[in-house]
């Protein structure tokens, strides 16, 4: 061997020699849940914020929601697509659906043939019946809601946070958003009172212009529920299961199915017929036949005007003792195997921003309470042009709470005694 290279491969070793002699150093961690290798599935809920935030990053988040709104469609893949991804390093997958039934029955069917870890699906835009049947399948993910970092800027002894059409929610759904029944009336045509004996009144001075869709449709029950609250006068009775309150409903019920066939004859159509839903309402208003609808959309009215489809003079009241409320949710199942990344977009939907951006982008209702917010989101809420259809956040009359297991017994009440009679 040539010196040159015998001296060079003794200084190899020796060189190697000290570095084995050296203490290593291993790479500092990014952050706490890579250092300790802490996973929602098995830690939960031994983890911190920043433990779930270490392994969300890099996750794919399957979300699948209602894809009939083009305005909700763009605030999720695009608006909270772009801040998942720059802030958290999150990608969000929407999956539009036609019916949030359709993603149950995936998330049973899975459980079912054994798919324990590896679901579809990493989130649904949920809330009343389809919570409840994935519940008492036990198959969502929880408790977290209490979790979540912008859980303080909610109301968490509120009815929303804790009960869903009168079911326990038990951490299993975090809210999002809540939204109250409004009615819609042309202003041009009529002006009408907001109790709800003087507006049945009213209605039948002003035959035909007045009707509502027939239940099992969302928003009718929504707007026979109001009625029935009023002319029991009960409402956290009704929360009950049928099995305790049937006798009661029995007894008080007639009160409402009297009220309502005294203004069938007033009705669009003497009452011989109801829309299906609110979108045939809604055709009967772009078409001069009636001068109402109703909705949960609290923008619907504003955009359906900027959209041509309304009048601009149509505008949204609430009867004074009060309003069907509802809120909207998301959940994660049983067997997402990103429910660390799907906690984090749950938590970012809380955030002060995107609750501003909800109301101002898509007509929502906040979850939050807006008196917590930082000042300069409590001013760009003030700061806000609704339009002149919107109903005053300040002026919201009571909300009044969902039928839980009663309502298909208001419904099947409402088919017997007014639809058949």
């Amino acid at each position: 061997m040539p010196r040159r290279f015998h001296c060079f491969s003794i200084l190899i070793v020796l060189l190697l020699l000290l570095a084995g002699c050296q203490p290593v150093s291993a790479p500092a961690p990014t952050n706490a849940g890579q250092a300790l290798g802490k996973h929602v599935d098995g830690d939960w809920p031994d983890m911190s914020w920043d433990e779930v935030l270490a392994e969300a990053s890099g996750q794919t988040v399957n979300w699948y929601h209602w894809g009939g709104s083009d305005q909700w469609n763009e605030f999720i893949g695009v608006t909270l697509n772009n801040q998942a991804q720059e802030l958290y390093n999150i990608t969000i997958n929407p999956v539009h659906v036609n019916d949030t039934a359709e993603v149950v029955n995936k998330v049973l069917g899975e459980a079912e043939a054994g798919r324990n870890a590896d679901g579809s699906v990493d989130l649904i835009w949920i809330n009343a019946e389809n919570f409840i049947t994935l519940q008492q399948a036990d198959l969502l993910f929880g408790p977290y809601t209490d979790a979540l970092p912008n859980v303080e800027y909610i109301d968490t002894s509120s009815g929303y946070y804790n009960y869903d059409a009168g079911r326990a929610i038990n951490g299993q759904e975090s809210l999002w958003g809540t939204s109250q029944m409004v009615i819609e009336y042309d202003s041009a045509v009529l002006n009408p009172p907001t109790n709800i004996y003087d507006f049945f009144r009213y209605v039948c001075d002003n035959p035909g212009k007045f009707t509502y869709p027939a239940p099992p449709d969302f928003t009718g029950t929504g707007f026979i529920t109001n009625l029935l609250y009023y002319y029991t006068g009960q409402t956290e009775l009704w929360l009950g299961s049928p099995d305790d309150v049937q006798a009661q409903f029995d007894e008080l019920a007639p009160a409402l199915w009297e009220a309502l066939n005294d203004i069938k004859p007033c009705l669009w159509r003497g009452g011989e017929t109801y829309p299906n839903d609110v979108t045939e309402l809604r055709e009967l208003v772009k078409n001069g036949e009636v001068a109402f609808a109703m909705t949960f959309g609290y923008g619907d009215t504003t955009n359906l005007i900027a959209d041509g489809v309304y009048p601009e003079t149509m505008r949204t009241m609430m009867f004074d003792t009060g309003m069907v409320a509802n809120a909207h949710y998301v959940a994660i199942p049983f067997n997402s195997p990103h429910k660390a990344a799907a906690m984090v977009i749950a938590n970012l939907i809380q955030s002060p921003e995107n609750q501003l951006a909800l109301m101002r982008d898509v007509g929502g209702t906040p979850a939050v309470v807006i008196s917590r917010l930082p000042q300069e989101i409590q001013d760009a809420f003030a700061a806000l042009d609704l339009g002149p259809a919107a109903y005053p956040l300040d002026q919201f009359t009571p909300a009044l709470p969902q039928l839980g297991d009663m309502q298909p017994v208001l419904e099947q009440g409402w088919r017997t005694n007014v639809l058949e009679k």
